[in-house]
């Protein structure tokens, strides 16, 4: 049976669509079928074909859309980072997984570096791994590129040593299009880009990492909680600066990369869990192991802010707040204030001043706005 939307959800969600680029939003399907396997995946309307708040709040943002509509429609996104997402990869890690994910091993890894960025408020692209030219975008986030040839591996060395910023994965470089193991130094290329090397790799039992003070920022960027004023602190006890490692590690030596800080375990500690290393004009991120998302999200921050243009755009907001922004029709700068959360949030409307289309009010910069919830 189909997710029955709460009171404001169908709304939350048309808008996000719009917001991320669409220029529509389609309902599957008109009313609730009366026989067969798909009875009870819910129409707009239900199976008496009667009006019902499902097609009361359907029918509301139609009518939003044919009031302002315009300055809404082909909205264009200039996003600065994109994931690189690869098929023969995902392959890969169905015949050769990580530890307990199976099928699922490739889209785990890329689903733990979207959501992060997600909950960052930073906007991205989602590319194929056919691409060879990156140099429109400022960071590239590649996960587990089991396998890579020759030339895209070159590519994304490139992109960084003119002056691009990579972030990447365990198990990337590893073998060719044809899954056979590349027989040199791991990583496969990449080596020199990212100043490291290993020849070791394991599951990890009883491995954890610990972040050191210089990442665990006091206002616990990162958290959903995380406090407005960088001199507080995170009030949840279950946000923490260490994580359990999860799925593979790679026992990683570095070259010529920094390392950022190593495995808690009395055999693999002088093994890094993650490194950054300058290369060229650019620099690279390397994550040995997977761990929890929270920390992962301030490994994140902690490297965002070390560029010469941070991609934090909205540091001070975090998800459930989340905000979205695109150029329309008419070259206006339109801005999306999200809360997906059952509690009221607020945000400061910062670097914009102009018209709250829904309402007609005009917003001044640095304003507080209160979004309601869902």
């Amino acid at each position: 049976m189909a997710w029955l939307p709460y009171p404001g959800q169908l709304r939350l969600q048309a808008y996000s669509h719009i917001a991320n680029g669409s220029n529509s939003v389609m309902y599957w399907h008109w009313h609730s079928i009366h026989n067969a396997i798909e009875s009870y995946w819910k129409g707009v309307l239900s199976h008496d074909f009667s009006e019902n708040e499902t097609y009361r709040e359907a029918a509301s943002i139609g009518a939003d859309w044919k009031r302002i509509g315009t300055h809404l429609s082909n909205l264009q996104k200039k996003n600065r980072a994109a994931i690189l997402l690869d098929n023969n990869s995902l392959t890969g890690l169905r015949l050769f997984p990580l530890k307990d994910l199976g099928n699922y091993s490739y889209n785990t890894v890329a689903r733990w570096l979207g959501d992060a960025l997600y909950h960052l408020n930073i906007e991205y692209d989602m590319i194929s791994s056919a691409e060879r030219d990156f140099s429109s975008y400022e960071c590239l986030i590649v996960p587990a590129l089991y396998s890579a040839s020759e030339d895209l591996l070159t590519a994304i060395s490139d992109y960084v040593k003119n002056g691009g910023h990579l972030i990447t994965t365990f198990r990337s470089g590893f073998s060719d299009e044809q899954l056979k193991i590349y027989a040199d130094t791991q990583p496969h290329i990449l080596q020199e880009c990212l100043g490291i090397h290993y020849d070791q790799y394991t599951y990890p039992v009883d491995v954890s990492v610990t972040l050191p003070d210089f990442m665990a920022h006091p206002s616990c960027s990162g958290h959903e909680n995380a406090a407005s004023d960088a001199g507080s602190s995170c009030s949840d006890e279950s946000c923490t600066n260490s994580s359990k490692c999860l799925h593979w590690m790679d026992l990683v030596t570095c070259d010529t990369a920094t390392p950022l800080f190593f495995y808690d375990h009395p055999v693999w500690k002088k093994y890094a869990a993650a490194t950054v290393n300058q290369f060229g004009k650019g620099s690279a991120l390397y994550l040995s192991s997977m761990f929890d998302g929270v920390l992962l999200e301030k490994v994140l921050v902690h490297y965002f802010t070390s560029l010469p243009e941070t991609l934090l755009a909205h540091p001070e907001c975090h998800f459930p707040l989340i905000i979205r922004e695109g150029v329309n029709d008419f070259g206006k700068r339109v801005r999306f204030y999200f809360n997906y959360s059952s509690e009221k949030q607020t945000a400061i409307c910062k670097g914009i001043s102009g018209t709250e289309l829904l309402s007609g009010r005009r917003i001044m910069e640095q304003e507080t706005l209160s979004l309601a919830d869902r």
